[in-house]
């Protein structure tokens, strides 16, 4: 490996624009890297409601589009039953049925895989993260993912690694980050 660095974290603020950097890194990749590497992974995503703001979380394959619900707000009585984060209930199943399967490499071939993010409402699957973990170890996979400032036990494991470039998200480097990033991971292939 030209570098020591393998994967690229980001880390910031909620809301500050990390989501927004992994995509538009995602869509140079795709412009600039075509035949040479593939990215596989998921992005969250907000569900909206107007008039209601913020009521939920859906997960998205990047390669299919297919979405799955992460979490949401459950009224009274409602049957989604599981772990909660906030005001958010977590639906684990439809968590791992669309967000693990879109951590399904699709080639041998080195390639990157996107998650955005492994976070406290991720974490309670614990077959995500020992796919996380696989993946992490994986000489194969260059990793592109979001983890908050202040996280679980966990994902403080990959801010002190030396194979790992540690971002931080600011509403002052967003904008020439993907770029900066984009670099990083074409050393990698």
């Amino acid at each position: 490996m030209s570098s020591p660095v393998q994967h690229v974290f980001l880390t910031g603020n909620p809301g500050v624009g990390k989501t927004t950097v992994v995509k538009k890194v995602c869509e140079l990749l795709r412009q600039r890297t075509r035949h040479k590497a593939s990215a596989f992974g998921f992005f969250t995503e907000e569900i909206r409601e107007s008039g209601k703001g913020r009521v939920g979380f859906e997960v998205v394959d990047i390669r299919t589009q297919v979405r799955g619900t992460l979490s949401k707000v459950c009224a009274p009585g409602d049957a989604l039953k599981g772990p909660k984060v906030s005001k958010f209930t977590v639906d684990v199943g439809s968590f791992e049925r669309v967000g693990l399967g879109a951590l399904e490499q699709s080639s041998a071939e080195r390639q990157i895989c996107v998650i955005d993010e492994i976070g406290k409402m991720e974490l309670f699957s614990d077959r995500f993260k020992r796919r996380v973990i696989s993946l992490y170890e994986s000489e194969k996979v260059i990793m592109l993912c979001t983890l908050p400032s202040k996280g679980p036990r966990f994902t403080e494991f990959f801010k002190t690694q030396p194979n790992v470039m540690l971002i931080e998200v600011t509403t002052t480097n967003r904008g020439g980050l993907p770029l900066e990033i984009l670099s990083l991971i074409e050393d990698q292939l």
